[in-house]
């Protein structure tokens, strides 16, 4: 993020422009891969291969990444997000909204952590307010949606806890308690969600 401004009544952020691939669209190739392990190289060319100024390879996704060291390369890029997030939250900003979309690569094969358009600053006035996506939110995003608790309680741990829950998605291909929510209603589904993160943490 390099600036902040406020232009026509509109709350304006200005970011540097990454080219590459989410990580939502890695794992749509994953999906189709066994998650053995992979080379950093690897999954270089695999986000080149992904960008959409890159240039194709003749090697298909699935051979090059059938071999070598997989969970390497997921702990480093989760490693490097955390470090960004400890970046935000050391400026007092919360993302609130960490999730495989918001995860691009650079074309140097770096992750990037992007979209701060629901990041809040620590100690400002909200109007109690919490946005981000309900399916990688904490229990305490959770319960301040679901008018369970106060939106006072989210803070950096939550950023912490969606990043675990990007990890886990990484590592095994399916978001923890798949399948566990039905409801199509956000404020019943923040609901179920809660209940499911808090009963799998006091098991």
């Amino acid at each position: 993020v390099f600036s902040q401004e406020c232009t026509g009544g509109f709350d304006v952020l200005a970011m540097g422009y990454v080219a590459g691939p989410t990580l939502s669209e890695l794992l749509g190739v994953l999906a189709n891969v066994e998650r053995r392990a992979t080379s950093r190289q690897d999954f270089h060319e695999l986000i080149q291969n992904l960008s959409d100024d890159s240039e194709s390879t003749d090697a298909s996704p699935q051979t090059r990444l059938a071999s070598h060291r997989f969970v390497h390369f997921a702990c480093v890029m989760i490693r490097d997000l955390a470090r960004a997030l400890a970046h935000a939250h050391r400026k007092g900003i919360l993302h609130c909204d960490v999730k495989p979309a918001n995860i691009l690569f650079a074309s140097s094969g770096r992750a990037m952590l992007t979209d701060f358009n629901v990041s809040m600053r620590r100690g400002d006035e909200t109007d109690g307010s919490i946005g981000g996506t309900l399916l990688y939110m904490s229990p305490e995003q959770l319960a301040a949606v679901a008018a369970a608790g106060s939106p006072d309680a989210v803070g950096e741990q939550s950023d912490v806890y969606s990043l675990g829950l990007v990890l886990f998605e990484l590592l095994t291909g399916h978001r923890p308690h798949a399948g566990t929510v039905v409801s199509n209603n956000p404020l019943t589904m923040a609901g179920e969600l809660l209940a499911v993160r808090l009963s799998s943490e006091l098991q």
